[in-house]
């Protein structure tokens, strides 16, 4: 007959073996799904900064249910990223690609942009002139 002790000690050591056995194969599980969800999706934002070289300031906006309120909350994040060929104004619609750290702030690289802003270009002082100076001439020339 084995003794109380042995019996227990058989115990222990089985269950540490299928403990170990069980937690390599769930670490590896793990780790693949924490590796998904570290990937970051592709984002849609608008230009708010384009005042550094080859970089872009734009802010993405997103909508979450308050369960306490009931009501869907606004929040905005500002992205700092990449703009290789310096294409993107003010008020682009832009979408952004995750890369690889570029700088200390800089994770995103402008993928391409969806909307171009409209720019308003205020008429110039010569035009004005220009123009005020031949209808004067024009309607000087008629009478």
């Amino acid at each position: 007959m084995c003794n109380f002790s042995e019996t227990v000690i058989a115990i222990i050591i089985k269950t540490s073996v299928v403990e170990r056995g069980n937690s390599q194969n769930s670490n590896c599980n793990k780790e693949e799904i924490a590796s998904k969800d570290r990937q970051m999706k592709s984002v849609v934002g608008m230009v708010v900064s384009n005042k550094m070289q080859k970089s872009v300031v734009v802010a993405v906006d997103r909508l979450f249910h308050h369960k306490i309120y009931n009501r869907y909350v606004k929040r905005t994040s500002k992205f700092m990223a990449h703009d290789e060929h310096n294409l993107c104004n003010n008020g682009d619609r832009v979408r952004l690609d995750p890369s690889r750290p570029l700088s200390k702030r800089k994770h995103w690289v402008v993928a391409e942009i969806l909307k171009k802003a409209r720019i308003y270009v205020p008429p110039s002082a010569d035009n004005s002139m220009g123009l005020d100076s031949k209808t004067e001439a024009q309607t000087s020339s008629t009478s």
